[in-house]
C-alpha cells in the first residue's frame, strides 16, 4: 500500500482544521471479504466520508468542507515546524456505532439518500463486527432458557469458555447461539440495529446493481427472512464463491455474517454427504436417505446427491424412487458418469440388460471406460458413490 498526500479540511461549522487520509494504490492481497460485502485489508486503514469534528464535536461531510492544503501526514509529524503556518491541525476520527446513530438524528431535506444509505451501512457493519470472525457453538440440548439468560450477560470471553468445556458426543447436533445474544448485550441495541436493517433494506429497494442486490439478501438473512433472501439470491448474477455460502447459510436458517472464501469455498464441504455415507455402511438405511435429502437441499444442482439417494432408495426396496433419481441426475447434467454407471448396475440387477447395455454405450461416447463389474468412475478413486 501506498499512502498519498492527505487533505487538510476546514470544518464548515468553526473552521477547525482536520487532516483526512487518502490512499493513493493500494492492493487487495490477503484482504477478507465478508458476507455483507464488507473487505478488511489489514494493510489498508479504514476511511469513512463523514467525520466529527475535534473542535466543535459537530458531524460534517469531507465532499462539502473546503481543502486548505494536500500535506504529507508522515512529515506532519516527524516535523511539525513546516506546516505551523496551519495552526492546530486534528486528525479526522471515524465516527463510532453510537455516533452514526447521532448522526442520522441530524439528517435534514439536503441530505441525499446516498448518504443516509453510507450512515446504514456503516451501522449495520458495524453491528456484524461484534461477530465477524467469532465461532461460537453449542450442543442443541444445552441451549435452553437458563443458558440464553446466561449468555446475555456474559463476555463473548466468557461464553467461549463455557461453550468449550462442553463435550459432545459422536453425531451429536450443534447450532449456533442465537443473534441477539452474542451479538448484542441488551434488547434495545438489538431492535435499534434491526430497525436500522429494516430501513436500509427500503433504500436499497431501488438498487438495481449486483452489490445493492446481494446487501439486500444479506439484510433479509440477518434478520432471519431467509426466504427473502434465497429468492434474491436465485435471480442475481452474482460470482458462486459469493452465493453459494449465503444460499446454504439461509437454508439451514443461520443469520450470522461469514467470511468468505475467493480460493476454496468452506460451504460446499459435503457434510450431510459425508454423515449420510457412514450411515449407509452402518446399515442405516433409512437415516441415509434422511441425510441424502438434507444434502440436496442445501445443494440441489449437485447430480451426486440424487445418484446416492437413488441407490439408497434401492436397498429400501423404492425401485420406482430409485429410478427417477437418476433420471434427475442426468436432468441436471447429462455427462454424469456416476449416473449412467450406476443406473446401468440398477438395470442390470432388474434385469433389463438393453436399457443397462444403452447406458454402457453412452459411457463410451462420452470417452469413459466401463466395466461390467463395478460402479464408480474410473479416474476418481476418491468418490465412491457405488450402489452395489
Amino acid at each position: 500500500m501506498e499512502q498519498g498526500l492527505d487533505s487538510i479540511y476546514k470544518c464548515p461549522y468553526c473552521g477547525g482544521l482536520i487532516v483526512g487520509e487518502s490512499i493513493s494504490n493500494y492492493n487487495t492481497i490477503g484482504a477478507k471479504y465478508y458476507s455483507d460485502l464488507k473487505q478488511v485489508t489489514d494493510r489498508m486503514p479504514e476511511l469513512s466520508k463523514l467525520t466529527l469534528c475535534f473542535f466543535c464535536k459537530k458531524f460534517f461531510w469531507f465532499k462539502h468542507a473546503e481543502i486548505i492544503a494536500k500535506i504529507d501526514r508522515t512529515r506532519l509529524f516527524l516535523f511539525p515546524e513546516e506546516y505551523e503556518e496551519y495552526g492546530r491541525i486534528a486528525g479526522a476520527r471515524i465516527p463510532t456505532t453510537a455516533q452514526y446513530f447521532s448522526a442520522l438524528q441530524l439528517l435534514d431535506v439536503n441530505t441525499s439518500e446516498e448518504d443516509e444509505r453510507f450512515i446504514r451501512i456503516k451501522i449495520w457493519q458495524d453491528g456484524n463486527d461484534r461477530i465477524r470472525d467469532r465461532k461460537i457453538l453449542m450442543p442443541e440440548k444445552f441451549v435452553n432458557d437458563k443458558i440464553r439468560a446466561k449468555a446475555k450477560k456474559m463476555s463473548p470471553s466468557e461464553q467461549k469458555k463455557i461453550i468449550g468445556n462442553i463435550k459432545l458426543k459422536e453425531g451429536q447436533s450443534i447450532i449456533l447461539i442465537s443473534q441477539g445474544e452474542c451479538q448484542f448485550s441488551y434488547e434495545t441495541e438489538l431492535k435499534q440495529w434491526e430497525d436500522n436493517c429494516k430501513q436500509l433494506l427500503n433504500l436499497l429497494k431501488t438498487d438495481k446493481t449486483i452489490n445493492g442486490k446481494l446487501q439486500c439478501a444479506e439484510l433479509h438473512r440477518n434478520l432471519e427472512e431467509f426466504d427473502e433472501c434465497i429468492e434474491i439470491l436465485d435471480n442475481t448474477e452474482a460470482e458462486n464463491w459469493i452465493k453459494d455460502p449465503m444460499i446454504y447459510l439461509a437454508k439451514m436458517k443461520i443469520p450470522f455474517v461469514v467470511k468468505l472464501d475467493t480460493s476454496i469455498n468452506a460451504f460446499k464441504i459435503p457434510y450431510f454427504q459425508k454423515r449420510g455415507e457412514l450411515k449407509e455402511k452402518q446399515g442405516d438405511y433409512q437415516g441415509a436417505l434422511n441425510d441424502y435429502d438434507k444434502a440436496i437441499v442445501v445443494n440441489d444442482k449437485n447430480p451426486i446427491f440424487y445418484v446416492m439417494k437413488a441407490g439408497i432408495c434401492e436397498k429400501l426396496g423404492n425401485l420406482n424412487l430409485s429410478h427417477e433419481n437418476y433420471d434427475k441426475a442426468l436432468n441436471i447434467n447429462s455427462n454424469c458418469s456416476d449416473a449412467y454407471i450406476n443406473r446401468a448396475l440398477f438395470y442390470r440387477r432388474q434385469r433389463q440388460y438393453k436399457l443397462a447395455q444403452k447406458d454402457y454405450e453412452t459411457l463410451d461416447i462420452l470417452s469413459f471406460k466401463v466395466g461390467l463389474g463395478w460402479g464408480r468412475y474410473e479416474s476418481d478413486p476418491n468418490n465412491d458413490y457405488s450402489t452395489k
